[in-house]
């Protein structure tokens, strides 16, 4: 610890410390996706390039969405979908004396009170997926993850909103930080008419890599 951490009120360095925690598993939940992305097994084609996306355009968030924002007091950033990447009260907390009897109950009551920042029309489970519950390490803090659903399917890539979150039933829970790549509700993507594999091989085709199916 500096000299400058070791003067600081206890109340911020324990702040800091759940931010950073918080951080970590920010992008750790960003970095799942991918783990989650392969239906068939890939054998002996791991020359890895860089990611391509071919996905364009950025949706700008309302005013209403604003206006909620400053209403919570947050700092706010906006990601690609016009929903907030990170949600902060920088001195304070977004919300406190929240009750529920466990975080991701509290969480996910929170996000439903505040869905249409997350241009959300519902935040039940058949919309929002616990993904998972991390306790904070000598903290009371959890980092609870969703992932979106789309007409019964979990989105592959995105659709995550992780609520940082701290407290206990019997004292109460406050909300620290949200951070997100909410697509917003949207309908069920429509039928697929390529098998996962023969997919795969017309991406590999599109970046210049001759890939056969007896390779997947």
């Amino acid at each position: 610890m500096d000299r400058k951490e070791r003067f600081l009120p206890r109340g911020r360095r324990v702040s800091r410390i759940f931010l950073a925690a918080m951080a970590a598993v920010t992008l750790l939940a960003v970095s799942m996706p991918g783990a989650a992305l392969g239906v068939g097994q890939i054998l002996d084609v791991h020359d890895h390039g860089g990611n391509v996306d071919e996905r364009d355009g950025v949706v700008q968030p309302s005013a209403a969405q604003q206006a909620a924002a400053a209403d919570l007091g947050a700092t706010v950033r906006w990601n690609r979908f016009g929903t907030p990447s990170s949600l902060i009260r920088y001195g304070g907390f977004l919300a406190s004396g929240l009750t529920g009897p466990d975080a991701p109950t509290v969480a996910r009551s929170w996000l439903n009170q505040n869905k249409s920042l997350f241009k959300l029309t519902s935040t039940g489970a058949s919309s929002l997926a616990l993904e998972s519950d991390s306790p904070m390490v000598r903290s009371k803090g959890h980092a609870v993850i969703f992932r979106q659903l789309f007409g019964g399917l979990k989105a592959a890539r995105d659709g995550l909103i992780t609520v940082g979150i701290t407290g206990m039933p019997s004292s109460g829970w406050k909300i620290a930080y949200v951070s997100s790549s909410s697509a917003g509700t949207q309908a069920a993507p429509a039928t697929a008419v390529l098998s996962p594999q023969a997919a795969w091989r017309v991406a590999a085709l599109d970046v210049g890599r001759a890939v056969s199916l007896s390779d997947i």
